[in-house]
């Protein structure tokens, strides 16, 4: 990873290996966020509504991913130990 600290590993999680996931599945960031631990610590889900003009929209809901701007201190921990951030510790 040609990296020696957090800013670093966490530009290559973001850079390199989050869109390389998302590459293996297809842009189905539902299973990128699985992937990741399930949690909104690495990428993060906003539910779309219904395009204008449409009172509502057939078939699955739709969502707008985007890839966290920061990551919370223990992510990474969490992430390895398969605990999700519950805010309870």
């Amino acid at each position: 990873m040609d990296t020696n600290d957090r800013s670093g590993v966490d530009q290559v999680m973001r850079y390199k290996i989050i869109p390389l996931i998302a590459e293996y599945f297809y842009d189905d960031w539902s299973k990128v966020q699985a992937v990741l631990g399930g949690t909104d610590d690495f990428v993060k889900g906003e539910p779309l509504g219904p395009p204008p003009g449409l009172d509502s929209t057939p078939g699955e809901d739709r969502f707008r991913w985007t890839v966290q701007g920061t990551f919370a201190e223990d992510a990474y921990d969490r992430l390895i130990a398969g605990r999700p951030n519950d805010g309870a510790e």
